[in-house]
């Protein structure tokens, strides 16, 4: 048979990037309904792995307690746009896939995360487009759990974060949803090799944007402590 030569898959930096987070990862979760809000705090894990010779990084990700969940993130390059794609899905929104595009944005992190670090740097930059004239607000209060929120969608394949149910709740009513679709973006942060914070952030009431969720994830063996 012909030797039909090496067929292994150009990685770029950006992907590279991404490697970082391979590993297990203890989460701490906290999410605001509304700017000024108290925070809705859960806690769970993080097990990433680098697959397909480089060229994916597969994202599990399960919150314990608080507002529970499960999901998935499996991320690749986008040669074309010389950026990143991802694919997520969880078990709060029961099926669907949101696709989210990133890119380097290399800056110095807000001021709060530069109090735990003063060289915490913001690596990389997410961004989706989340219907508010299609998504449909049926709210889910309970007692000491105020703010979790479900949304069903006319789209039969639409899917979103936990995170995002929470800004939309707050972000449209159900009686005036808004005809322009929202943006999310999510901000991951470097603090360490070992903490990372990932800042997702949406419109609030006002239009304004907003950080309502944010993901604070500590290795659990940490690097210095390896080999």
């Amino acid at each position: 048979m012909a030797d039909l030569g090496s067929n292994e898959p150009e990685i770029t930096l950006g992907l590279r990037g991404l490697y970082e987070f391979a590993g297990n990862w203890r989460v701490l979760q906290r999410l605001w309904a509304n700017p000024g809000s108290e925070p809705l705090e859960s806690e769970g894990r993080t097990e990433c792995r680098v697959l397909l010779d480089g060229i994916a990084v597969l994202m599990v990700t399960e919150i314990e307690t608080g507002n529970r969940m499960k999901g998935v993130a499996l991320m690749t390059q986008d040669e074309q746009r010389d950026g990143l794609t991802m694919a997520w899905t969880d078990t709060f929104t029961a099926g669907g896939i949101t696709i989210m595009t990133g890119s380097s944005q290399k800056a110095p992190s807000r001021e709060g995360l530069r109090q735990r670090n003063p060289s915490a740097t913001q690596e990389r930059e997410w961004l989706t487009e989340i219907d508010g004239q299609a998504a449909e607000l049926s709210a889910s209060e309970s007692e000491g759990n105020a703010g979790q929120a479900a949304i069903r969608s006319s789209e039969p394949n639409a899917c979103l974060p936990e995170s995002a149910m929470m800004a939309v709740r707050s972000a449209v009513a159900v009686e005036e949803r808004a005809a322009a679709p929202m943006q999310m973006r999510i901000v991951e942060n470097k603090i360490s090799n070992d903490e990372w914070v990932l800042d997702f952030y949406m419109p609030g009431p006002d239009g304004n944007e907003f950080l309502m969720q944010e993901n604070t994830f500590l290795r659990v063996t940490p690097k210095r402590e390896r080999d």
